[in-house]
């Protein structure tokens, strides 16, 4: 059985069946890919939905470079290097991919008593937050160049959040795009 057979049963004994009908997808379009392997080792591996749900972060980028034109390689350095490796036009760079989870904890309540909507989020905790993974992260690519890209699950994390965090930390080197080519 294949590392991908091996994660696609995986998934499926941990996920919700319509998750891993589109994961499974994900998988096979991400099969051709150098590398691929290494990542269907690590679902095969996973124990949690959160940790399964995390590597496929790493495939959704993966496949969003690939949509536009770029040679990808997964896991170029090894597990404890960068999570991709990216080509075109005789350049290449690394890639460090974090998810960001939904956490209760954090997200507080998001309806309230009575049908009165409670505040939720919190600015300053959320952009500290992605400041201290975006420095983390970008020790990770180790390299002159590269390629930190988030994707949140969180609920109270905002597209603003991030666009203050990464302005704050490294104003001329960062960009946020919202993602809409990958679902």
């Amino acid at each position: 059985m294949s590392w991908q057979d091996r994660a696609i049963k995986n998934t499926q004994e941990i996920l919700e069946r319509e998750a891993v009908e589109r994961l499974a997808l994900l998988m096979n379009a991400a099969a051709p890919c150098k590398g691929s392997g290494a990542v269907s080792r690590r679902i095969a591996q996973a124990t949690s939905a959160e940790t399964i749900l995390d590597y496929f972060a790493e495939i959704r980028f993966g496949l969003a470079f690939k949509e536009l034109r770029f040679e990808i390689e997964f896991e170029p350095c090894g597990s404890k290097g960068p999570d991709l490796a990216v080509f075109r036009d005789g350049q290449s760079t690394y890639v460090e991919v974090k998810r960001f989870r939904p956490s209760v904890a954090d997200d507080g309540p998001t309806v309230g008593i009575w049908d009165e909507l409670m505040p939720y989020g919190n600015l300053e905790k959320s952009v500290k937050r992605i400041e201290d993974e975006l420095a983390k992260k970008v020790r990770q690519v180790e390299a002159d160049s590269g390629i930190v890209a988030f994707w949140s699950d969180h609920s109270t994390v905002e597209v603003i959040d991030f666009e203050l965090a990464t302005l704050l930390r490294h104003p001329h080197t960062c960009h946020v795009v919202r993602d809409t080519c990958v679902t």
